[in-house]
């Protein structure tokens, strides 16, 4: 199919494809809310790593607030980039009390909910990883297996 919008006299080939592409890309932009104007950006524990082969995920309070830090003072916050995240190496185990997950007392001494009011009053959006099945893929390095949320999932 040759048309007189799709092809110009003297483009080179691939013209017509990218002014196809730019279009869609142009009428599949965000919402009038702003919702989908880019993907979710920001900054995520996973594969942070304490060892050298990088086999697990490791991360801490001070990382976490240091990490979001960055993001605000090279204006990568301002560009958009407005997401932490906490992969496994947040969760410790589940209280004795009322079986709620826990965080590493060791690595989050001030505690996650302490933490998420930080982060929120910096301007950033919080998500906190956990397992669907038996256990998470990262015990963070430490002698422990993290607790899932099978079982637990109102609760969590």
């Amino acid at each position: 199919l040759k048309s007189k919008f799709l092809f110009r006299h003297g483009e080179a080939p691939g013209a017509p494809a990218m002014r196809v592409l730019t279009a869609v890309m142009v009428a599949a932009g965000a919402m009038p809310n702003g919702l989908g104007k880019t993907p979710p950006m920001g900054w995520s524990t996973w594969m942070t790593c304490a060892d050298e082969g990088c086999t697990h995920d490791y991360c801490n309070e001070k990382e976490v607030k240091e990490a979001a830090q960055a993001l605000i003072d090279t204006g990568m916050q301002k560009a958009g980039y407005n997401y932490v995240n906490l992969d496994d190496c947040w969760a410790y185990n589940r209280s004795v009390t009322d079986g709620s997950l826990t965080w590493d007392p060791a690595r989050f001494p001030s505690g996650i909910p302490a933490l998420t009011d930080w982060l929120h009053d910096k301007g950033f959006k919080f998500g906190l990883y956990t397992s669907a099945g038996n256990e998470t893929c990262s015990s963070g390095g430490r002698a422990i297996r993290i607790p899932r949320a099978r079982g637990h999932y109102e609760q969590d």
